[in-house]
């Protein structure tokens, strides 16, 4: 499934978009506040965008490479599906760090959440972060989540914060 927003078009994973992706996941902020996926070798990180790609195949969710729309540049990427083994499915972004406080993160949000409780058919979708992320609580707030509850996640507190369609 592609969407498109005003200014970016989100495409489905393809092992294509790969060194794209990697060279993002080693700029040195893109994890600051997904602490856990930090410091990886590319072999893993290879793995879990395999892992990615067979959840889109199995028609379980979505994790989408984001260009811009006029240019076709990358500037990150975007998801929906499970959180961990649970039945919680998340929505997120990660950008690029020069693409930090520009007004992708809500735009790309809104899509995936639009997308999620239109043709994907949820009815409750979810939003995990870490506390400190102060960005990510302020777009969830103004898409209409609301705080749910915290978790403990590899020694790392986690804010979560759900959506239920009206």
């Amino acid at each position: 499934m592609v969407l498109t927003t005003r200014r970016c078009v989100m495409t489905p994973l393809l092992e294509s978009d790969y060194d794209e992706v990697l060279e993002m996941f080693h700029e040195p902020e893109t994890f600051k506040y997904i602490k856990p996926l930090a410091g990886k070798k590319d072999e893993w990180y290879r793995q879990f965008l395999d892992s990615k790609r067979r959840v889109i195949e199995e028609g379980k969710g979505y994790y989408w490479v984001v260009r811009v729309l006029e240019t076709g540049v990358y500037i990150g990427s975007a998801n929906l599906y499970a959180f961990r083994d649970t039945d919680m499915i998340q929505l997120g972004c990660q950008l690029k760090r020069d693409c930090w406080s520009h007004g992708y993160a809500g735009e790309l949000m809104a899509k995936v959440l639009e997308y999620a409780v239109g043709d994907f058919g949820l009815s409750e979708v979810f939003g995990f972060f870490q506390p400190e992320n102060v960005a990510s609580r302020m777009i969830l707030k103004r898409l209409g989540f609301s705080y749910l509850k915290m978790l403990l996640v590899d020694n790392e507190t986690i804010e979560v914060h759900h959506f239920v369609k009206p």
